[in-house]
Formats: C-alpha cells, structure tokens, sequence
C-alpha cells in the first residue's frame, strides 16, 4: 500500500510530540473512581522514531473485574478521528514484539496490541502480536470498562490459518484497519494480507480513537484473583502511526481532531 493519501499522526521523532499525542488509559472501576490501566513498572522510551514499551515482569493486576485485569499499558490518542459519512477510515502502525519469559505461543501470557476504539460503542478492533503469533481481537466491552451488561459483550482472538506469515521476535510488521462505514465491514490487514474481514456489526463505527498496548487474557480464578502475573513480561515497539479518511463520494477528507466529542467521550 503506497503513502498517497495518508497523514501520519505520530512518527515518534520528539518525545514532547508525543506527549501531547498519548495520554495512558484511565477507566471507572465500577467504585466511584478510576483505573489506570498501566504497570507502574514499565519503562516508556521514544527514541529514533519508535516508541518501545518494555515491561520485564508484569505486575499490574485487578481483582474481580476480568477487562480490568487484562491491561498492562495502554496509551490512547488524545485525539478522536471521525469516519466521514457513507466513508472509510484507514489506520496503519508498524508494530513488533518480543515475550519475556515466555515462548510467545500462548497469547494468553502477553501481548503487544494495536488499538482501533469505537468511543461511542466500546466496539474494539485490535491487532496483537507475541512476536511469535499475529492475531486479530474483536470485543464488545463490558462495563466498568465499556457500555454493555456482561451478557452481551464479546471478546473473540481470531488466527488466521492461511495467513502465510511466520512472525519472529522482534520483527517489524505492517498493520492496517479498515473502516468501511457506507458498507458496514471492518477489514484487517497485515504485510498486505488479509487477517480478518467482518460485516457482523452490532454498531457502525464513526468516532475512533487510536491506542498502544500490552496486554493477558487469562481469566481470573474461581474467588476472582488475579492468574495473569506469572513472571512474564513483554517489549513492545510501535512507528509510523498513520491515519486516511476517504469520504462517501471517494474524496480523500481532512482528518481534523473532534475536540467536542474528545471532551465527552474520552473518559
């Protein structure tokens, strides 16, 4: 895919840059107050164009809230991108990982993930790796963190088979999401190739807010404690994050910031 029509939101050059960019990820935690939803451990860099998360043992954890307990660093854009009506979004990260006392083949112990946020419907579109396996996940939040009673959320980590890459630890790889909102499907690609493509939407995205993280699935015991912090830890790299707005009429559009709907949405 050439660069012809996209803006790149942040190419990590200045540490300051970014700042003003990503702001790490509080929710309500269902007691009146909120959440930080990143290991007070990790060690947060931006260097050469690339910002690396490295956490060598992940020691965040929550207890009864099972998508409380999952995150161990998440950074969100401070700014929400709006599909144009009838149009398309694209949005495209470079990203790459490498497990820390683990293997990488179960994605359960950790992952390095590329956010695609549906702020108005906690309708999440994620890209993840291990550095050995590339997945796509596709969640419905639940409350405290999303909208939705734990009835009708969904959470689904999806392998394509015939995807035809063998990820290494480390290795750089082309993530794009598209966003098709005058036809309702959501395409995921990876190097070009085709992970997942889905028209089963429970909402048509329209206002999206871009996120880094890293993150377990494991669930949490019987008593509701915590199982996801067993001595592992991820280093997680993200560059080049790229934002294309085409409008329903084919028009490329401008990609301006929806300050209002920051204001009213981002927590």
């Amino acid at each position: 895919m050439t660069d012809a029509g996209w803006e790149q939101y942040d190419g990590f050059a200045e540490p300051a840059v970014a700042d003003e960019r990503w702001e790490a990820r509080s929710v309500p935690d269902g007691r009146g107050g909120l959440e930080l939803l990143c290991d007070r451990t990790a060690q947060v860099s931006i260097d050469d164009g690339v910002r690396e998360v490295r956490l060598e043992r992940f020691t965040r954890q929550a207890v009864g809230v099972q998508n409380l307990d999952n995150p161990k660093h998440l950074a969100v854009s401070t700014r929400t991108f709006e599909i144009p009506s009838g149009g398309s979004a694209w949005f495209r990260a470079d990203m790459a990982a490498t497990a820390v006392n683990t293997d990488g083949v179960d994605y359960r112990d950790g992952f390095a993930t590329f956010n695609v946020i549906d702020v108005e419907h906690k309708l999440i579109f994620d890209f993840t790796t291990t550095g050995s396996r590339i997945h796509a996940l596709w969640e419905l939040q639940a409350i405290p963190v999303g909208l939705v009673p734990p009835e009708e959320s969904f959470l689904y980590v999806i392998d394509n088979p015939e995807l035809g890459l063998d990820p290494q630890p480390g290795q750089w790889h082309t993530y794009v999401a598209h966003l098709d909102s005058g036809h309702g499907v959501v395409e995921a690609f990876v190097d070009d190739r085709m992970l997942f493509r889905t028209a089963d939407l429970p909402a048509v995205p329209r206002l999206i807010k871009l996120g880094m993280g890293v993150l377990t699935l494991w669930p949490l015991a019987a008593d509701g404690s915590s199982t996801s912090v067993r001595g592992q830890g991820m280093v997680a790299r993200w560059r080049r994050i790229s934002i294309r707005l085409v409008g329903g009429d084919g028009r490329e559009s401008a990609s301006g910031p929806s300050w209002t709907d920051d204001a009213k949405l981002s927590r």
